[in-house]
């Protein structure tokens, strides 16, 4: 019966004590150890410190639970903030958009307003140096003497430089203009 005994408690306690070391391994990730099959106690000092395990498994897993529901909670916060700053940046790439299509229109209406003005400011300026040019080439016609015709031969070169200078700004205007 001593022998039926022991053998018996040794099929109880056993899985009890592996259990227990599984539960400490449990506890104590950082610490893997083995309990040895040397130290063999009772029973139910066995079944005491596999409760006490267990107890201890069981304050682990409320802490690992505490961490992670304070995690999560971290997480939200983060994307409620980050989505904040979303909207915020995509509403200033908005305004800044808006700008940057104001600056350029009115860039456009300047550069715009800059070739007509050429353009008008060419065309009455060239109308009257060509009324310039048709009366000296007149002069130029009667009997002048060499002082007369040497000064309006360089009236006329520089009517015609000036002529030619309007005409180079007109056609940059149309070409600006397309």
């Amino acid at each position: 019966s001593i022998v039926m005994s022991r053998w018996l408690a040794n099929r109880v306690t056993l899985p009890l004590k592996q259990l227990s070391v599984r539960l400490e391994q449990a506890s104590h990730p950082e610490e893997l150890f083995e309990i040895s099959n040397a130290k063999q106690g009772s029973g139910i000092l066995e079944i005491i410190m596999a409760q006490e395990r267990l107890k201890a498994f069981a304050e682990r897993s409320k802490q690992l639970v505490t961490d992670l529901r304070q995690a999560n909670l971290d997480k939200e916060k983060f994307n409620h903030e980050l989505q904040e700053l979303n909207q915020n940046l995509e509403q200033m790439v908005r305004e800044k958009t808006k700008k940057l299509k104001t600056a350029l229109n009115e860039a456009q209406a300047a550069s715009s307003a800059k070739t007509d003005f050429l353009a008008n400011v060419s065309h009455e300026v060239r109308t009257p140096i060509s009324g310039v040019l048709g009366m000296l080439e007149a002069l130029n016609k009667d009997n002048l003497d060499e002082e007369q015709q040497e000064l309006i031969g360089l009236a006329h070169f520089s009517a015609s430089n000036l002529l030619m200078l309007i005409n180079d700004i007109l056609n940059y205007s149309k070409i600006e203009s397309g």
